[in-house]
């Protein structure tokens, strides 16, 4: 599917604003094009943010539970481990649970095992693996994750898939039209299109 141009998406934004070329920087068009896609980054479920998925692998090393995000990493995803062989494309290793210490009375360290692999995202700039390795393992960690795409300019396309444009224009109109409070009643509508239409994206909630 092809890429949302970046004219477009700002041509749409001054359109509905109805303000000239020349005062989009006054309303932080560009700015807001930035905020709007990382709030969609954030929120989409992965099926409709197939530009932004990337998966990694890495090694573990023995002794070591914590370890690193990719550079450009967004959101996780997903994580699977394995401690005595090499994650491959026969190998998928063993998908681990996300660690929630409002959930669990135990330690993670006391609920984990080499079979069924816990991580810890509660940490800075990382994760914890655990059980914590017993020993170097080539290739025994891959993370699944939306990655932080390049915000939308005048030399950068929106590289979000096209069934998004309608919620990148919505977001950035509401979020334009609060500067210096240039069209509170703009705001408001904009911002109530854009929930009608993320709804349209997020899992439907089952009547129980």
């Amino acid at each position: 599917m092809s890429e949302i141009t970046y004219t477009e998406l700002k041509n749409a934004v001054v359109g509905i604003m109805e303000i000239d070329n020349t005062d989009a920087d006054r309303y932080n068009v560009d700015i807001n094009l930035g905020i709007a896609q990382a709030g969609l980054l954030n929120a989409l479920p992965s099926k409709w943010l197939k530009n932004a998925i990337k998966t990694t692998k890495g090694a573990l090393s023995s002794g070591v539970a914590l370890y690193q995000w990719p550079s450009d990493f967004f959101r996780m995803l997903n994580i699977w481990l394995d401690f005595s062989a090499a994650i491959s494309a026969t190998n998928e290793g063993n998908k681990a649970m996300v660690y929630d210490p409002d959930e669990n009375i135990l330690p993670v360290g006391d609920l984990a095992s080499t079979n069924f692999p816990f991580v810890d995202i509660e940490v800075e700039g990382g994760f914890g693996v655990y059980p914590v390795p017993a020993a170097d393992q080539a290739d025994g960690v891959r993370v699944r994750y939306v990655w932080k795409l390049p915000n939308p300019t005048s030399s950068q396309n929106c590289l979000l898939n096209y069934d998004l444009k309608n919620l990148m224009v919505y977001k950035t109109v509401e979020l334009c039209a609060m500067v210096e409070e240039f069209n509170i009643e703009l705001a408001t509508k904009y911002g109530g299109l854009y929930d009608d239409e993320l709804k349209k994206f997020l899992p439907k909630k089952e009547n129980k």
